[in-house]
């Protein structure tokens, strides 16, 4: 061993020496059981040891001061890192916190775009409901009276042709089964016999009072129906009046035959074909005629059986059976 090895590890040195020593006393079976080592000491005027033991103190000292600033370097660095790293996750859990109320309010702000779009559709649908709900009304009500209107007409052709066909039947059977003596020349206007055979009777009795029935309830229908256009004369006499001297003008018109005319249209058109002939039907059987602005319709003759006999005569010029 070198002296610096000596005086640095002088535990190695002093196990050295007791092992050698031991060996030697092994022989007298002798055992070591304590030893020391003297210090180590300088002789004369050499400062080997001294040197040695001052370098080794400066070494320790410079180590310790050494190892004291690398631990406050390492303190404070550690410290740095550790309020850096706190302040990143503070800003990490900040930015997560202000995503998820960034989120949280556009889902609030969509639900209630949402709620709006619906309630703007429901009220729009809604409104479409009522305006399509009127149309159908006013669709209604013109197809009800246009059929009002025709079927009064068919029933008043249906009951003159009744009591036609009765009248002709009642004469045939009548002038059958009187004698041929009694038979009325053709310049000689005779009345109507009032003695019938039974079945005869009943029959056009029947038929009479069946064609008077139905004639009856349309009569009543008609004057609900006639009634009503006055009403809506009177109001649109006082819109009219409403806008005098506007001068408006209001065209109904169509074009091409009834199969090209526009369906939405129909109607209307139907209504308006079927005013004249509904007025003149109420004019021949109730006598009541539609005011003069409304729409003139011919005089009507003050005796009402000559416009019966008139129209009779129409019907048949030759009379029944040839007779007037």
């Amino acid at each position: 061993m070198t002296m610096e090895e000596l005086f640095n590890h002088r535990r190695i040195f002093k196990r050295q020496v007791i092992e050698c020593v031991q060996k030697e006393l092994d022989q007298f079976g002798m055992k070591v059981y304590n030893a020391n080592v003297k210090e180590l000491q300088d002789m004369g005027n050499s400062k080997y040891f001294e040197s040695l033991a001052r370098k080794a103190h400066e070494g320790a000292q410079s180590q310790a001061q050494f190892d004291v600033a690398n631990a406050r370097m390492i303190g404070r660095v550690g410290e740095a890192e550790k309020k850096g790293e706190a302040k990143q996750r503070i800003a990490k859990i900040q930015r997560q916190h202000s995503r998820t109320r960034d989120r949280a309010r556009e889902i609030e702000i969509s639900r209630v775009l949402k709620i709006e779009q619906i309630a703007a559709q429901r009220t729009a649908e809604q409104r479409d409901a009522e305006l399509q709900k009127d149309v159908e009304q006013k669709r209604a009500e013109m197809e009800l009276e246009r059929l009002r209107a025709t079927t009064v007409t068919q029933a008043k052709i249906a009951k003159e042709s009744a009591q036609e066909k009765a009248d002709a039947d009642l004469y045939t059977q009548t002038f059958t089964h009187r004698p041929e003596k009694q038979m009325p020349s053709n310049t000689t206007k005779r009345p109507r016999p009032k003695l019938f055979t039974t079945d005869t009777d009943a029959a056009n009795y029947k038929r009479t009072k069946d064609a008077e029935t139905m004639l009856a309830a349309r009569e009543k229908e008609a004057q609900a129906i006639i009634h009503r256009p006055q009403e809506r004369g009177r109001r649109s006499y006082r819109n009219a009046k409403a806008i005098h001297g506007l001068q408006p003008k209001i065209n109904v018109w169509t074009t091409g035959n009834d199969q090209a005319a526009d369906q939405s249209m129909a109607p209307m058109q139907n209504l308006f074909k079927s005013l004249p002939p509904l007025f003149s039907t109420v004019q021949d059987q109730t006598g009541m005629t539609p005011p003069a602005w409304m729409v003139n319709m011919p005089r009507q003759s003050q005796d009402g059986d000559m416009n019966v006999a008139k129209r009779d005569e129409w019907h048949n010029p030759k009379g029944i059976n040839g007779y007037k």
